[in-house]
């Protein structure tokens, strides 16, 4: 990668020209360390059966179990078509259960079962490795890092509760 130059450059903030190379362009970045990202959860999620969007999914549960379709949606900001898929999954593969809510039958709760929850310890411990060897790679950016990941990926809404 070119880094001299995208450090000599600082393209997001001069505009030295009108063409902006590849290896400068957030999309492109941030796209590979997506990739990298992920094929080390894959790797690390694999051998539970376990994909890295179902892993976030499991998450939210493992946090508060028995949400709605609509409240997981909301709380990992991923679209309702996705999140049925990942719960169709889970389903199939006894991770957990939809029960209608006692209070309003078209809703759907979704519910960890035994397997389900039985899979936090080593999944969790499987992220906690992968956190820590990109945190390793950063060194004392990390924190850093961390914190601006949050704020890039924050929400609209995110962004307006914020405001004074």
């Amino acid at each position: 990668m070119h880094r001299r130059n995208r450090q000599a450059r600082r393209p997001w903030i001069e505009r030295a020209s009108d063409s902006l190379p590849i290896d400068d362009c957030v999309i492109f970045l941030l796209g590979k360390a997506f990739q990298r990202v992920t094929q080390g959860a894959r790797a690390r999620l694999a051998p539970h059966g376990i994909s890295p969007v179902q892993y976030v999914v499991l998450s939210a549960l493992w946090e508060r179990d028995g949400q709605s379709g609509a409240e997981l949606t909301a709380r990992l900001r991923i679209d309702s078509a996705t999140i049925t898929g990942i719960i169709d999954r889970l389903v199939a593969a006894g991770m957990a259960n939809r029960i209608a809510d006692t209070k309003d039958r078209r809703v759907q709760r979704v519910h960890l079962t035994k397997a389900g929850k039985s899979l936090r310890r080593p999944l969790e411990n499987a992220m906690i490795d992968l956190n820590c060897e990109i945190a390793g790679q950063l060194g004392n950016r990390a924190e850093n890092f961390w914190s601006m990941l949050a704020t890039v990926g924050a929400s609209a809404a995110d962004d307006e509760a914020r405001k004074p």
